[in-house]
């Protein structure tokens, strides 16, 4: 995986996510591989994150996580 760290703007379709778009591209979700959820470092006053990892229409895999209701592409696996 290659990390990005962009922040992304996800879109959902009968509570599934569907599309996830940056800055640089829009990608179309296929499936969800995978969600689980990371506690944070709260002695460092990290919030709790959901994170995906994402199947796109043209094979990608994209790890993106929400916090805060702020999204962020953060890796993608070519």
């Amino acid at each position: 995986m290659r990390l990005i760290m962009q922040s992304a703007h996800v879109e959902t379709r009968e509570g599934r996510i569907s599309r996830v778009t940056t800055q640089n591209r829009a990608y179309v979700i296929v499936r969800t591989v995978e969600h689980w959820r990371s506690g944070g470092r709260w002695w460092r006053g990290e919030c709790p994150r959901n994170y995906y990892l994402l199947r796109t229409r043209e094979g990608t895999l994209l790890e993106v996580y929400e916090e805060i209701l702020t999204w962020t592409l953060s890796a993608i696996q070519d």
